[in-house]
């Protein structure tokens, strides 16, 4: 399934070159993960409170499968913009089965790529705020995309999650969770 998110505020749907300023998030899942997933929520924020969020209801249709490409553009082609996205998996009873988060940055004139996966050893484990599980464990998720789909990210900037935070229950970046 590919969606189209102008990270910030605005929606938007189409074909990209290789030569726009994006940043394409691969969504995958472990098999265990897969099997019990009924939705998939994804939220993107933007350093400046911009907010996006899309849902999608899996085998809904033909192309709600995995793996979700999400290809994020910067909001009024500001490529210096920095924007952290948290995608959350539930099941048919809308429990959590998975959060995967990652703050990261454009590349002027180019495309990166981040892959999330949701493995099983994670289940609905809660990191803290700049962190999220890779196997298990708590990591980075403050990363630069790859060049290529298959590269390695790198180690990239965090959010001032203080500045983020609204308080207890606005389901901003120190909440752990996308709000309704």
């Amino acid at each position: 399934m590919r969606w189209w998110i102008t990270a910030g505020l605005a929606l938007a749907a189409g074909c990209a070159s290789d030569a726009v300023t994006q940043v394409v998030v691969v969504l995958e899942a472990d098999e265990g993960v897969e099997a019990a997933a009924r939705d998939l929520r994804v939220e993107v924020l933007a350093e400046d409170g911009r907010r996006t969020l899309r849902e999608v209801t899996l085998g809904e249709t033909a192309a709600a499968r995995w793996p979700f490409r999400v290809p994020l553009v910067p909001y009024e082609g500001d490529a210096e913009r920095r924007v952290s996205v948290v995608a959350e998996v539930h099941d048919d009873v809308g429990t959590t089965v998975g959060v995967q988060r990652v703050e990261t940055r454009f590349a002027a004139g180019e495309t990166r790529y981040l892959t999330l996966r949701f493995s099983d050893a994670c289940g609905a484990s809660h990191c803290p705020a700049g962190q999220t599980c890779r196997e298990g464990d708590c990591a980075t998720a403050c990363l630069v995309g790859a060049a290529t789909e298959d590269g390695e990210p790198s180690a990239g900037p965090c959010f001032d999650h203080a500045r983020l935070d609204g308080g207890a229950g606005d389901a901003a970046a120190d909440d752990a969770a996308v709000g309704d």
